[in-house]
């Protein structure tokens, strides 16, 4: 992953220096079809990651690997989203040296802010936004993988518990049957006696 991230920074220096070095629209069609493999490459990984998304949708704890590889997903996605930006931006900033009216939409403050900035405090900006991003994902995560733990070991309690209780029926169950049956018997050997006792009576 940290390979990838290092692969598409390169690529946003190439396209920059492009960029400075011509002003035709062939570069703006190679930057264009460098943003088409740049969303390719993030549907690749969104489709990696869907994976581990359902394994989490269906109750599976993640183990320590697959929680690093979620990080580097998010991680990964983020970048490349960041560079398909930066290239598009890449794209407005040529037709308008071209002369080319630009579309219009709306950009946020953030944006414009990264707009005014030159390119390598754009990269640190974004560089210490993603690390911000990643840290509190992963706190989260931390917490989300707690709070599991805590709800297995209190549903671990409660089978215990259910368990308990079921043998505490149970074994109060046998013990009235003890007690009915020893009852039963001591009936009979009362009478057993009892019996006894009228015949000798009878006898004499």
């Amino acid at each position: 992953m940290s390979t990838q991230l290092n692969t598409v920074e390169e690529q946003l220096r190439e396209k920059d220096a492009e960029l400075k070095e011509s002003e035709d629209e062939g570069t703006s069609e190679n930057i264009r079809q460098d943003i088409e493999a740049l969303e390719n490459k993030r549907s690749e990984l969104m489709k990696q990651r869907e994976g581990l998304d359902t394994k989490l949708k269906e109750g599976c704890l993640l183990n320590v690997e697959e929680e690093r590889r979620l990080l580097e997903f998010d991680e990964g996605i983020e970048a490349l989203e960041a560079a398909i930006e930066f290239k598009t931006d890449s794209i407005n900033t040529q037709k308008n040296k071209l002369g080319v009216e630009k579309p219009e939409f709306s950009q946020n403050e953030l944006v414009a802010k990264l707009n005014s900035l030159g390119r390598e405090d754009a990269i640190f900006l974004l560089s210490k936004y993603f690390e911000k991003v990643i840290s509190h994902r992963e706190n989260e995560r931390k917490q989300q993988v707690k709070c599991d733990d805590m709800t297995l070991r209190v549903d671990e309690q409660d089978r215990v518990i259910r368990e308990l209780e079921r043998g505490f029926q149970q074994a109060d169950l046998r013990a009235e049957r003890r007690l009915t049956d020893q009852a039963k018997e001591y009936e009979q050997r009362v009478q057993f006696l009892m019996k006894q006792v009228n015949d000798m009576e009878q006898h004499t």
